[in-house]
């Protein structure tokens, strides 16, 4: 766990642009494969998506939302996390869902969100570990997958993404935070 949370951490410190938010939906195309993908963040060079079947690190790609597209390769990739290096530079706020004055209060509910539930030091996590911690470790993840599976199901709504999109990103928090926890 301790790892888990360095790592994030010196990833976090690691970036050259900062991250946007976002909770879109876009399609990941290789020369062998097409699937959707949740774009969970966007900077001008690069993405973090998320999604059942994606390419292996190192693998050229696509991603597609729309009319846009860009092309990159996957650097780093676990189960269900890809992050892409793009090949040019976009432009963020033509990405996202409801246009950049509706991204700003996304961006401002998920810093809040950020700040208001952060996930516990790690001596906290290491003094209150039990026998137990596999079947919390379980439980956690489960519950994390049932708020994908959950915000997956709301996000096939134009008019709920238009109306909740700062609630569908706290779920989104939620689920990385459980995951990072677990």
């Amino acid at each position: 766990m301790e790892t888990l949370l360095a790592n994030w951490v010196t990833e976090e410190s690691r970036r050259k642009e900062a991250r946007t938010n976002t909770f879109v939906m876009g399609t990941i195309l290789t020369d062998a494969m097409s699937a959707p993908v949740r774009i969970r963040n966007l900077s001008p060079n690069g993405a973090l998506v998320s999604g059942p079947d994606l390419p292996q690190a190192g693998e050229r790609c696509r991603i597609r939302r729309g009319s846009l597209s860009v092309s990159g390769r996957i650097m780093r990739r676990n189960e269900e996390h890809a992050g892409l290096l793009f090949e040019r530079s976009i432009e963020v706020q033509n990405w996202l869902a409801a246009g950049h004055s509706r991204q700003v209060e996304v961006d401002r509910v998920v810093q809040e969100a950020k700040h208001r539930y952060p996930v516990a030091d790690t001596h906290h996590l290491m003094t209150n570990a039990t026998t137990s911690a596999a079947t919390t470790r379980d439980s956690l993840l489960d519950i994390a997958d049932q708020l994908d599976r959950l915000a997956d199901s709301l996000s096939d709504d134009d008019h709920v993404i238009a109306k909740f999109l700062d609630r569908l990103q706290i779920l989104d928090i939620a689920s990385q935070r459980l995951r990072a926890l677990g």
